[in-house]
């Protein structure tokens, strides 16, 4: 444990050595009670990493401080279904000898509806219009080129190939 609080000392302020301490104590105390009991088989622990939406209480859903004031088109012009949500990090469950299961952290997840997700799909959205508008906008200019230019040196009309 000294080890760690030596290597996490520069990055704190001297003030706050001390608490930086005292929480880092408490962190091995309860890791030790959780292993004990763990390795005396009284509970078991599991980890979920699929985020469920209707789980509020497994799982916290996230989004991008910011994006709460920006506005949001109607659900038509962005579809969300089969997307899955990204989990953050996990729901750490624990299953007690009788047999209750207790949340010990709750995880955090992006849901597919989040702000920031569909923010994200308009963009791509935005993006992928605009590379079509730029791949038609390269063919035309390559077709003008085309039509424009009928006579060459390699043209029936003119050059080593013509009929005169």
């Amino acid at each position: 444990m000294y080890r760690i609080l030596e290597t996490l000392r520069p990055l704190t302020v001297p003030s706050e050595s001390a608490e930086l301490e005292k929480g880092l104590v408490d962190i091995v105390k309860s890791s030790a009670t959780l292993w004990k009991a763990a390795r005396n088989d009284e509970m078991k622990i599991m980890i979920e990493r699929r985020p469920d939406l209707h789980s509020k209480e497994k799982w916290h859903a996230e989004d991008i401080e910011g994006f709460e004031e920006a506005p949001i088109p109607p659900d038509e012009t962005v579809n969300t279904m089969g997307i899955q949500s990204l989990c953050l990090f996990p729901t750490v469950l624990q299953t007690t000898a009788r047999g209750e299961t207790v949340v010990l952290h709750q995880g955090s997840a992006l849901f597919a509806g989040s702000r920031v997700w569909v923010q994200g799909m308009l963009e791509k959205k935005e993006h992928e219009q605009e590379l079509a508008k730029a791949v038609m906008d390269a063919r035309s200019k390559v077709n003008a080129r085309r039509t424009s230019f009928p006579t060459g040196p390699n043209s029936p009309t003119e050059g080593k190939f013509s009929k005169t």
